[in-house]
């Protein structure tokens, strides 16, 4: 089974499992200089799901509060619907996981920190080279342990 974890933003950290395979990084989709459209970013993010090849399951982490700015809320949203069209389009189960939910899960505690985030997944054994790509890799371990879950009930 295919899953893809994604933490949505400029800089889209992503883990995919495939079988006993882990491969995790980033995705850089801000705009190149003043001269690009500011849409390149979204074309980007399209590319980069379609490079990822049809996978059978999408976990995301779900933003419901934004502390900072409003743009900040805006573009998630537009990677939300993107990410979201996405799958409809090619009838992929996707799974939203509360920012709370992952770090609990995580870390053992719902406010987390950037670096505690990071720790967490280098003691699984991952090395990820930012907090982007350690959500991303807690995101795949949180739906695993919940899929995991499931099937014993």
């Amino acid at each position: 089974m295919l899953v893809l974890a994604l933490d949505l933003g400029m800089k889209c950290g992503w883990a995919l499992r495939d079988g006993d395979v882990v491969t995790s990084g980033t995705w850089w989709l801000a705009p190149y200089g003043n001269k690009e459209m500011p849409g390149r970013k979204f074309l980007r993010f399209r590319q980069a799901l379609i490079k990822t090849g049809m996978v059978d399951q999408v976990v995301f982490e779900e933003v419901t509060f934004h502390s900072g700015s409003s743009l900040a809320s805006h573009m998630w949203g537009a990677w939300w619907g993107l990410l979201l069209s996405w799958c409809e389009t090619h009838r992929i189960p996707y799974k939203g996981v509360s920012v709370a939910a992952l770090k609990r899960s995580t870390t053992g505690n719902a406010k987390a920190d950037k670096v505690e985030m990071i720790e967490a997944m280098r003691k699984l054994g991952y090395d990820p080279q930012s907090d982007d790509e350690a959500d991303a890799l807690a995101l795949l371990h949180h739906y695993e342990a919940k899929a995991r879950h499931a099937e014993r009930r």
